[in-house]
């Protein structure tokens, strides 16, 4: 028995050295997770059919992506998005010249983190979008989300409200 405890000496043993065991594992853990995240900052996040490259600039960061973005694809952006808004990126640019096709999956997910970011105080916009992008952006009425180069504005309350009660 150990002093003070009342347990016997070989379990006091046994759970020092177990709990030495999870500072270990906690520390390793760590250890990991920082070599990961600096890792998915540097190297491009991919499917098949998209990739996503991240580039930070102090509080700014750049996702150029390039390929289809649709339902199976979707996801990889919203993850890289997440993972901007996660690591306290203030801006986020989204560069769009190498897209081929990007269905509503793709709008919606860029919708998603506007709102975001808009209700964290912090930026998003996206930019050099392909032709048939800035086509779904212009009949959705979500033109906010680019940036003002493209000259395509989301109409206002008072002249969406007057098309449609014209119709």
């Amino acid at each position: 028995m150990t002093a003070g405890t009342g347990l016997p000496s070989d379990l006091v043993t046994f759970i020092t050295d177990d709990l030495a065991a999870v500072r270990f594992a906690l520390d390793c853990r760590a250890a990991l997770s920082d070599r990961y995240c600096a890792r998915r900052i540097e190297e491009p996040m991919s499917h098949p059919r998209l990739s996503v490259h991240r580039h930070d600039r102090g509080p700014r960061a750049l996702l150029t992506l390039a390929g289809e973005i649709d339902l199976a694809t979707a996801p990889l952006v919203r993850s890289a998005l997440t993972t901007c808004r996660r690591d306290g990126v203030r801006a986020t640019d989204v560069d769009l010249k190498a897209v081929t096709f990007c269905d509503v999956s793709g709008l919606n997910a860029f919708l998603m983190a506007s709102m975001l970011a808009r209700d964290a105080g912090t930026t998003f916009q996206l930019l050099r979008s392909p032709t048939a992008l800035l086509r779904i952006i212009e009949i959705t009425g979500t033109g906010f989300l680019l940036h003002e180069l493209h000259g395509v504005t989301a109409p206002s309350r008072r002249n969406a409200a007057d098309t449609h009660g014209a119709a």
